[in-house]
């Protein structure tokens, strides 16, 4: 007889689970125009017309921080580094949830500018 033995979900990080992880009591879309306000208002793009995608990928720790955040597809290099800037000042994340219990989650989102 096999028994089934419980896999330690500490040392998981997971992409899709049953309660994904929230940004400041709302869905990861408040995450992205926090993002996008942020980085429009910075020095460095405040007199660039930036327009464009550009994608981050980072965890969502069980303990609701956010954990190696890197670009995986940019779109200017100094639009990059200000997004990135950003994003790892940012705080507020619900841990995602699976099974009952708060787990690591690896996110990837787009950050989409428009020229004004």
């Amino acid at each position: 007889m096999v028994i089934d033995e419980p896999r330690d979900p500490g040392n998981t990080v997971y992409t899709y689970i049953q309660q994904m992880p929230s940004f400041r009591g709302g869905n990861m879309g408040n995450l992205v125009a926090c993002i996008q306000q942020q980085v429009r208002r910075s020095a460095t793009t405040r007199n660039r017309e930036v327009a464009g995608r550009a994608f981050i990928s980072f965890t969502v720790g069980k303990d609701g921080l956010m954990r190696d955040a890197k670009i995986v597809k940019g779109l200017q290099p100094l639009v990059d580094a200000e997004v990135l800037q950003v994003a790892r000042a940012l705080m507020g994340f619900a841990p995602g949830q699976q099974n009952g219990q708060e787990v690591a989650v690896s996110l990837t989102v787009p950050v989409t500018f428009t020229a004004k």
